[in-house]
């Protein structure tokens, strides 16, 4: 996938002029990551709008005993809009995970190509929005409540972001749930097979099928 297609399919950066497209898909470098490494640190402001080709942005948090949580930014999302557009420094490091594929779009560029278009800003606007309730439930999610409770706030967050009905599979892999701070994958291979048995979720084809969005929900609560 190369920048102009990212560009001319999203809901956002379609709504620019065409010249404005052209000046982002020219500033834009494509990056292969083998192995992870720290894209952007916390307390810096970001420089770069990611989309994630391949792989996963992985959105990382320290808690004052030590412990780690990640939350993944897959494939087909941008990581972030509320880093690029909010006006605080990061409160997260971002790492690559390994074999990923990026599309950097400096942050210059992107605010300049969109920052006298209307219709474009609010949309950015929604997503921001949107950036801001996904991290603070994460934050939430990762500091006190249960693991099944994180693991079921994860899939709710995921369905909701890549669209997904009861009858498709979420794209998101034991390594990446385990990242979030659920532990081995292991772990969260028995964690899974609770809601299995609750009928909360299938496993098909190494995908998890939400079969009870309800029920998922009301597991979620506090």
């Amino acid at each position: 996938m190369d920048p102009l297609n990212v560009l001319q399919s999203d809901d956002v950066f379609s709504l620019l002029p065409l010249d404005r497209i052209n000046q982002l898909t020219q500033a834009a470098r494509v990056e292969d990551y083998r192995t992870p490494i720290l894209l952007e640190s916390r307390g810096t402001f970001a420089e770069y709008l990611w989309f994630v080709v391949a792989g996963s942005v992985d959105l990382t948090l320290y808690s004052k005993e030590g412990g780690i949580a990640r939350l993944p930014i897959t494939q087909g999302h941008w990581a972030t809009w509320a880093a690029v557009f909010g006006s605080k420094p990061l409160e997260f490091d971002f790492w690559s995970a390994k074999s990923t594929t990026l599309i950097a779009f400096p942050k210059a560029e992107v605010i300049t190509a969109v920052h006298d278009q209307p219709k474009v800003m609010l949309k950015i606007l929604e997503q921001v929005s949107e950036n801001a309730t996904l991290l603070n439930t994460w934050i939430l999610t990762a500091t006190i409540l249960t693991a099944e409770q994180r693991l079921a706030h994860l899939l709710l967050i995921l369905s909701s972001r890549q669209h997904t009905s009861v009858t498709k599979g979420l794209k998101v892999t034991r390594e990446h749930l385990g990242m979030v701070g659920l532990g081995t994958r292991q772990r969260v291979s028995r964690l899974l097979g609770k809601l299995v048995q609750q009928g909360v979720i299938m496993i098909e084809n190494g995908q998890i099928v939400i079969s009870s969005r309800e029920r998922l929900e009301k597991l979620a609560l506090i």
